[in-house]
């Protein structure tokens, strides 16, 4: 009977081992598919921030291109605009004809909105521009809003600085260290000098 009682108690044991075994199956495999949840949670989150970083690197990537386009092509226009001999074609405000800091130079003042004068005065600077020791140029255009407020019908032939500039028609004015040296008013006096 005691081997009965013991045979029992070993069958009760192997029960409750086999119960513990089964728990700590149930257990490590949910802690398993804990851990797999919790690796494929990760992984979606590393994918979208990782899919994140793609696209601002993109977006930034097309930007910089963009920006590289139209950098180099109002570079390439630059240097259309200006020649090895020393002096460019280039617009500027009315207001800073006296500052500009080459030595000796053209400035021309006339409305290029106005398409014969426009026509005119470009042709006659691309001309003077071709000129072996042509001193540096740039134009006024007299139709833009600041530079209106010079325009009168009584020219100065004679300003000392910006704010006594008055300008009636086209006009060519010759500046040397930031005074104005030479003055011509009209087409043919223009002419006379670039062409």
């Amino acid at each position: 009977m005691a081997n009965k009682k013991n045979n029992t108690k070993k069958k009760s044991d192997n029960s409750s081992a086999k119960k513990n075994n089964t728990k700590k199956v149930v257990n490590s495999t949910s802690k398993k598919n804990n851990k797999v949840i919790e690796e494929t949670a990760f992984d979606a989150s590393l994918g979208k921030v990782i899919r994140l970083i793609l696209i601002v690197g993109f977006t930034f990537g097309a930007f910089y291109f963009a920006t590289w386009l139209i950098t180099r092509d109002t570079t390439k226009k630059e240097e259309d605009n200006s020649y090895n001999s020393g002096f460019s074609y280039t617009e500027i405000m009315a207001g800073r004809s006296f500052s500009i800091k080459d030595g000796e130079y053209y400035v021309i003042y006339y409305d290029s909105t106005d398409e014969d004068l426009e026509s005119t005065y470009s042709s006659l600077v691309s001309k003077y521009r071709g000129k072996e020791g042509a001193l540096s140029i740039y134009t006024v255009n007299m139709g833009e809003g600041l530079n209106k407020s010079l325009i009168n019908e009584n020219s100065n032939t004679h300003p000392n600085n910006a704010s006594e500039l008055a300008i009636n028609g086209p006009t060519l004015i010759k500046y040397s260290n930031h005074e104005v040296v030479d003055y011509y008013e009209g087409e043919e006096s223009i002419k006379s000098v670039l062409e």
